[in-house]
Order: C-alpha cells, then sequence, then structure tokens
C-alpha cells in the first residue's frame, strides 16, 4: 500500500472537514445560492476523486460519507432548479467508477448499491445500478437480482414493488437483455402502458421491429397526447426498417392531424408525390385557419414562408386575439419581426397588441420593450396606405399619449429613442 505524505493527510483532512461542514451546518440554502452551493459539493467530490488515484479505498469511504449528508443538505435547501440533486447524483456516478478500481469482495459491492437504490429519498441515487456496472459485472447483478427478490416478501405496498420493478428492470438492461427487461416490466403487476413504449423502443434497437410492432399495437386507444410522440416515432420506425412506408406515411399524418408540428409536415411531405403534395399543402392551410390556438397556427404559417396567410389570420383574429402572458408576449414578438418586410399592417397590429399589454398592466420592467414596439408601429406606418378601419398611426399614437400619460417612467424612455431615430432618418 502506498504511503501518504504531508500534502495527500492534508487533502483527507481538508475533504473531512469539508464533508463534516456541509451535515453540521445550519445555513439554509434558498433557491438563489443553490447552484452556488452546488459547485461546493462538486469541488468536495473532484477532491475526493483526485485522491482516489492513488487511494481508492479511502476515497471509497469519503465519497459515501458525503452521499450520505445528502438528507441534512436536502431538509434545508431550496433546490428547485435540482442542481443540488445534480451535484449528488455525480458523486453516486463516481463512488461507481472508485469501486471498480478496487478489489472487494463482490457481496460488499451488491450491499452498497442496493442500499443506495432502495432508500432513495430525493431520487439522488435513481442510476446507481448503471453506474456500478463495472463493479457489479455479471456476478453482482446477479446477486442483486436475488436480494430484491428476496426482500419483496418482507415489503408489501405497491410503492416498494415500484421500486424493485425499477430496479430489475435497471439490471436488465444493464445486461441488454430485452426479454429479461419485459418480464421485469410484469413484475408484481400487469404491464403499465408506458412500459409497451420502453419495450419497443429496446426491441427496435435490438432489430426485433415486428414484436416492436406487436407491443405497440397492444396499446390502448386513443393515446394520450404525452405519449403521442414517442409513440407514432417508434411505430414510424418499426414500419421503415420492415419496408412499410405507406403504413408508416398513414402514421405520420395521423400524427400530423393531432397538432400542427412544421418538422413532421416536411417529413410527409420528403415521402410524398407531387399531387398530394400540393393537395396536403391547401388542406393543411385551412386545418390551421380553424386550429384552437393562433399563436402555434401563426407559427406554423411563418415557417410555412405563407406569411399573407398568417397577416390573414392575424386580420381574422384580431378582435378575440389575447397575448395573455408574458410566455405569449415572448412568442408574439418575433412573428410580428417576421412580418415586417412584406405585411406591415398585421405586423404593426401585432406591436400594438404588445405595447397595450405592458402599458394596460404597467409591467414597467418591460418598458424598454414596450418603446421599442411603439416604434416600430411608426416605422411601419410609411409603408401601409390603408388602415382600414383602425386607426392610423398619428391618431392611434395620440390615443396611447393621451390614455397613459401619467406614465411618465414609460415616455422617459420613448422619447430619447424616438429622438435618436429621427436624427438618423
Amino acid at each position: 500500500m502506498e504511503e501518504k505524505n504531508d500534502e495527500t493527510k492534508r487533502l483527507i483532512s481538508r475533504i473531512s472537514s469539508a464533508i463534516s461542514w456541509h451535515e453540521n451546518s445550519h445555513r439554509e440554502i434558498g433557491y438563489y445560492e443553490a447552484d452556488g452551493y452546488a459547485n461546493e459539493l462538486d469541488q468536495t467530490r473532484e477532491d475526493i476523486m483526485f485522491l482516489s488515484n492513488n487511494f481508492p479505498d479511502e476515497a471509497r469511504k469519503l465519497m459515501q460519507d458525503l452521499i450520505e449528508i445528502q438528507d441534512s443538505v436536502f431538509e434545508r435547501s431550496d433546490d428547485s432548479n435540482g442542481s443540488i440533486g445534480e451535484a449528488f447524483k455525480r458523486c453516486v456516478e463516481d463512488l461507481g467508477k472508485i469501486f471498480s478500481k478496487l478489489s472487494v469482495d463482490i457481496s460488499d459491492v451488491v450491499e452498497v448499491v442496493y442500499d443506495l437504490f432502495i432508500y432513495n429519498d430525493y431520487g439522488v441515487t435513481d442510476d446507481v445500478i448503471s453506474n456500478f456496472k463495472d463493479a457489479l459485472k455479471e456476478e453482482g447483478l446477479n446477486l442483486l437480482k436475488e436480494e430484491f427478490m428476496k426482500s419483496i416478501s418482507s415489503k408489501k405496498n405497491g410503492y416498494y414493488n415500484d421500486t424493485i420493478k425499477r430496479g430489475l428492470r435497471e439490471i436488465a438492461d444493464c445486461r441488454n437483455d430485452v426479454d429479461e427487461y419485459i418480464q421485469a416490466c410484469s413484475f408484481a403487476t400487469e404491464i403499465h402502458q408506458h412500459d409497451h413504449l420502453d419495450i419497443a423502443r429496446r426491441l427496435i434497437d435490438h432489430g426485433r421491429y415486428d414484436e416492436a410492432l406487436e407491443w405497440l399495437n397492444k396499446m390502448e386507444h386513443p393515446i394520450t397526447p404525452s405519449w403521442r410522440e414517442n409513440y407514432s416515432r417508434l411505430k414510424i420506425d418499426a414500419l421503415m426498417h420492415l419496408g412499410k412506408c405507406e403504413e408508416a406515411q398513414q402514421e405520420r399524418i395521423a400524427w400530423f392531424n393531432c397538432g400542427l408540428n412544421h418538422d413532421l409536415y416536411e417529413e410527409i411531405l420528403k415521402y410524398a408525390d407531387d399531387d398530394f403534395k400540393n393537395k396536403f399543402r391547401e388542406q393543411t392551410i385551412e386545418r390551421v385557419f380553424a386550429y384552437y390556438n393562433i399563436w402555434t397556427a401563426m407559427d406554423f404559417l411563418i415557417k410555412l414562408g405563407e406569411t399573407n396567410k398568417c397577416a390573414q389570420l392575424v386580420f381574422l383574429k384580431e378582435e378575440t386575439m389575447d397575448c395573455g402572458n408574458s410566455y405569449t408576449v415572448g412568442l408574439i414578438r418575433p412573428f410580428a419581426a417576421a412580418l415586417r418586410k412584406t405585411e406591415p399592417l398585421a405586423s404593426t397590429i401585432l406591436y400594438r397588441k404588445l405595447l397595450e399589454y405592458v402599458l394596460n398592466r404597467v409591467a414597467s420592467k418591460y418598458y424598454q420593450y414596450a418603446a421599442e414596439d411603439l416604434i416600430a408601429c411608426y416605422e411601419l406606418s410609411s409603408q401601409i396606405t390603408d388602415f382600414g378601419e383602425r386607426k392610423n398611426h398619428d391618431e392611434y399614437f395620440r390615443e396611447i399619449q393621451e390614455k397613459h400619460k401619467k406614465k411618465r417612467t414609460f415616455w422617459s424612455t420613448f422619447n430619447p429613442l424616438i429622438e435618436r431615430k429621427l436624427r438618423l432618418k
């Protein structure tokens, strides 16, 4: 065994002190502090991995100590963004690497993996079995499976059965054994609908396309919206491998008819003849105008290059169009910009909607954007010969001035911007 020099002893002492500090600290870790705290955990983890190059057994003990403090840390943390959890997951991954360097009894490795997998309150050790794949080897995977099967006699609740089921599936994946995976999915309960997707994906990876289709076709219909993409993509993949191109195309169309996906639309055209392309485009545009979400419809038309049709949709929905929330506002501004060159009136309507959304809600932090939107309306006005029944820009501007004259912060933002624009003309 290599002797520890003074530098190594100091490193071990520093790591031990850091772990002790993390464990015993009462410091509350707020949302905005979580990333920084995760970095502190990462630094300790990296120190341990450096130590493992020459002293893997010492590193193993320290990494296990670091992982064990997770309860203390999570109880006083706001880890909404998951950064602390991810730091601990990296610790578990590295612990597996350390164990692969050690010459230890395989039963000891199995015991560590079993405990980490079963007692997993915060999701930190979800991937512990795959993390320890090299350390477990085939013998360890067999022993771990035996431990899972033995443990079910003492635990009868469904939650625990789900945990064991997930463990058995992880073992099957470590072996890349799809038949064992299918068997694991039926453990303790009937095979779940989502399991069909997971099984089909693995069968496709193994070139067993007919079987994959069988599993997909056995799913209950209608497929839930959240599963539709996975279901259809897997089915299309299997059908294409089997040379069933027309069936694959019909699945694409059925999937596309559930929404408005431009990439999927282009994929459909890729496998279609010219007569179908023209008819399908006409039918799709007709469906776009009836689509329940105007912003999704506009996005699709712009991606399609149909700015004229998009402008028609703006005119049609102008009275009922509502920005709704800040997320929608983030969608509309690019639409307004995309219409500026060819459809100035439709673009102006969108910029006015954005402006009014901010001013009516006194959202002062967005006044810079609102000022730029009003300037865009001014710039576009010279390109518009007919405002129809709408107010022209001068009339609209006077109305805005009168209605929002007390919003001095907005006007102090807008006036310097418009003066600069006028000077540069």
